[in-house]
């Protein structure tokens, strides 16, 4: 129920860091600053560019030029020899049509002159006869009328020789008929489209005058099929003009050539689609990008601002927005999305039970939340003195150097996006974030303070240096300015770190080295408190101090906690340290002897909870007192388990609930627990085999057996130990303990003459055990 309690709370916290994230980039510089103006507008300032900037207005304007050029270009294309065969063939045929209708009109107007001519001969000698048939019809006439007049005039002679007679009338003779002219026969239509006249000047012309023309139109037509003609337009019909005119004809002819070489004139090329089409897309390609560098004027004060000046500004940041842009809101919140599940997920794998108490959750919000909030509030000034790095410091400080190395990248993108960073930015966090987390180790042994500040001062300072160096190509005084920025920022998070950590472990309970060292330190008052009224638990904790945190070093585990729970693992002995073996110094009588299995166990146990009491009055750290409570965890307090067990026989049977003999906490449930618990059972148990004369072997055996028994009994479980951390463990308590219980020199034996011990015979040398002659003496001088 309390790990479910703790997941819903950190998922609360979780989504609240989300939300005021997004509200703080959205009010940070990305969004909220620029400038307000508009196309057209007097310019207040000079802006220049603060990066190399792509000019969008202007680049597009190359592309649409591009785009257009690549839409004129000409289509690839191949010669269509079969095209300029038909073409060829057609004004042929055309010539041949005209050849033909010129002879059939030429025997038509001949055979119509001879019957013409045939007709008027006809007629002629017609007319001739006629004109013979009236002569000889008016001669007899006349000779009628001259007898008649001979008759008449004999009568009246004499009146008629007063008047003079009229004379006589001639005989009109015949004109010749004239010759039949023939009738025209009508000009036929032709394929090509030709008006009459120039049908009939094209069927008129001579034999020679006709061969020479259709002889200039093929010639024209041959020049023109030598050109590719993609299709029939004004240029084509212009270069057919064109070649007529070069040809010797008369104006006239020159029409009709035209007429017929535009009629038969076709395209004679094959247009490559697929080539064309990738060709033009080549070209609609291949415009140039117009770039605004770094520092280059955009706008000059007074100047109007234009349009392409305007979207330079705008894709800068530097155009202040009255709308909200949906897209940059979809953006952030999917990068913000992915970098707070990048997080969570390493957070859950590599320390799932670091973030169990609400405490350590809040501490980790209220600096995530610290640095955001700083950063949004120093936007404007030089990013070196952003907080980030003293966010990894502390990171490293109260929690681990490898937490710190993931959450300050994190942190580092954030602040990159509230801040409005750049490059420069992100490589310098990276660099000297990585720097400070590694270095932070150090910043909690006091002689080493100092050391650990000027080694961060001059690092920040060559690392933001060349930095600066590698991405402006140049030196300047600015540059040397933001490299004494970056380490003047560098030092004074040290002193934050150094200074706030009592804050926060005063208010969160969160354990520091600084705090660990204080409560190594003998004079600490709970030390002094065990070293004089419990010395043997005193000497044990010290021992189990030291197996504790070699075991947590080769493991990975926080050496510094588990050397400090080692040492108050068993305050809780001094409430009744009488009742526990290591303080019963020489005496005979054990106060368990007189006690039920029950009442022993039942006090036994009790020296964890108060421990647990005495650990809240002196007000140790949640890591210790969680070492206090789970040493134990809930396992069988066995000698008395048994003893209750042999006490139960078959004439008095005693019903035993093993939970009587339990501890009533809960198991290890982190490294640094689990390797107390098992410092603490393998100590005793080697501390009373060493002088029972056990080699190491025999030692090492024995420990193995307790170690099962421990994971057997389920004690381990939730420890996040593997079988190959136990073994690790194992191996390096046996180190330990080669190094304190290593082989001696074996002592000489002395040879006693004077036959004073009982069982030895006068004169006889008796060999002397000068160890067991030692603690025989020791016994009598302590009764």
């Amino acid at each position: 129920m309390t790990d479910r309690k703790s997941a819903r709370f950190n998922v609360l916290i979780t989504v609240m860091a989300f939300l005021i994230t997004a509200a703080v980039v959205l009010s940070g510089a990305y969004v909220q600053e620029g400038y307000d103006i508009q196309v057209g507008m007097v310019s207040q300032a000079k802006y220049v560019a603060p990066a190399r900037t792509r000019n969008r207005v202007a680049t597009e304007r190359n592309k649409a030029a591009a785009q257009e050029a690549a839409a004129k270009m000409d289509p690839l294309i191949e010669r269509d020899n079969v095209a300029n065969e038909k073409i060829k063939n057609s004004v042929a045929e055309f010539f041949t049509e005209v050849s033909e209708l010129r002879a059939q009109l030429a025997a038509e107007s001949a055979a119509a002159v001879e019957a013409a001519i045939a007709e008027a001969a006809a007629a002629e000698a017609a007319a001739a006869a006629e004109a013979a048939a009236e002569a000889a019809a008016l001669a007899e006439a006349e000779a009628e009328a001259a007898e008649t007049a001979l008759i008449t005039d004999e009568g009246e002679a004499q009146e008629e020789e007063a008047e003079p007679s009229p004379s006589p009338t001639p005989t009109p003779t015949p004109s010749p008929t004239p010759s039949p002219t023939p009738t025209p026969t009508p000009i036929p239509v032709l394929s090509v489209r030709l008006n009459d006249s120039q049908r009939e000047r094209l069927l008129e012309l001579d034999g020679a005058s006709y061969d020479a023309f259709t002889a200039k139109v093929k010639a024209a037509t041959d020049s023109m099929l030598d050109n590719n003609i993609l299709e029939i337009d004004a240029k084509t019909l212009a270069d057919v003009e064109r070649e007529v005119d070069e040809q010797d004809l008369s104006a006239d002819l020159r029409t009709i050539a035209g007429t017929i070489i535009s009629t038969f004139l076709t395209s004679n090329v094959i247009i490559d689609e697929e080539a064309t089409k990738n060709a033009r897309e080549e070209r609609a390609a291949k415009y140039d990008e117009v770039y605004y560098l770094k520092s280059q004027t955009i706008i000059d004060q007074g100047d109007i601002i234009t349009e392409e000046a305007y979207a330079a500004m705008e894709d800068l940041g530097l155009v202040k927005r009255n709308y909200m842009n949906l897209w940059l809101v979809a953006g952030m919140s999917i990068l913000l999305a992915l970098i707070f599940s990048l997080i969570i997920v390493y957070l859950y794998f590599y320390y799932p039970n670091a973030f169990r108490g609400k405490k350590d959750t809040l501490l980790l919000f209220s600096l995530y939340l610290l640095v955001i909030l700083v950063t949004r509030a120093l936007v404007g000034l030089p990013y070196q003195f952003l907080p980030i790095l003293l966010f990894a410091m502390l990171i490293a400080i109260l929690y681990e150097t490898k937490m710190s190395l993931v959450l300050s990248l994190g942190v580092t993108v954030i602040c990159l996006l509230i801040h409005k960073g750049d490059i420069e930015f992100l490589t310098y966090f990276i660099l000297s974030g990585l720097f400070v987390s590694l270095i932070s180790r150090y910043m909690t042994e006091y002689n080493k303070i100092i050391i650990v500040s000027v080694l961060t001062f001059a690092a920040n300072l060559f690392i933001a240096l060349s930095v600066s160096l590698f991405f402006e190509k140049k030196y300047s005084n600015e540059i040397m300015m933001s490299a004494l920025y970056a380490a003047i920022g560098g030092f004074v998070s040290i002193l934050f770190c150094i200074g706030s950590s009592p804050l926060w472990e005063t208010v969160f309970g969160v354990v520091t080295n600084f705090r660990l060292i204080d409560l190594t330190n003998p004079g600490n008052p709970l030390l002094r408190k065990l070293t004089l009224e419990a010395p043997g638990t005193y000497h044990h904790s010290l021992i189990v101090a030291n197996l504790a945190e070699a075991a947590a070093m080769e493991i990975g585990a926080n050496s510094s906690v588990a050397r400090v729970g080692g040492y108050y693992h068993d305050i809780g002995k001094l409430k009744h340290p009488r009742y526990f073996s290591e303080n019963q110094l020489g005496e005979i009588k054990n106060p368990h002897d007189e006690m039920d299995p029950k009442t022993s166990a039942a006090v036994i146990r009790d020296h964890v909870t108060y421990g647990l009491e005495l650990a809240a009055d002196y007000k140790l750290p949640s890591v210790i007192r969680d070492i206090i409570a789970q040493h134990h965890g809930n396992s069988l307090i066995k000698y008395f388990f048994i003893k209750a067990s042999n006490a139960s026989n078959e004439d008095k049977p005693v019903k035993i609930d093993e939970k009587d003999f339990r501890y009533d906490q809960s198991v290890p449930r982190s490294k640094e627990a689990a390797v107390v618990m098992l410092a603490d059972t393998a100590e005793a148990a080697v501390r009373s085999m060493i002088p029972s004369g056990k080699s190491m072997a025999e030692v090492e055996a024995f420990v193995r057996a307790l170690v099962k028994d421990k994971m057997e009994d389920g004690q381990l479980l939730e420890s996040g130990m593997t079988i190959k951390d136990i073994e690790t463990v194992i191996q390096s308590f046996m180190h330990v303990f080669k190094g304190m219980y290593h082989d001696r020199i074996p002592y000489p034996t002395a040879e006693v003459k004077d036959g004073s011990e009982a069982g030895s015979e006068p004169g006889q040398p008796k060999t002397l055990d000068l160890r067991a002659e030692r603690k025989k003496r020791k016994g009598r001088a302590g009764r």
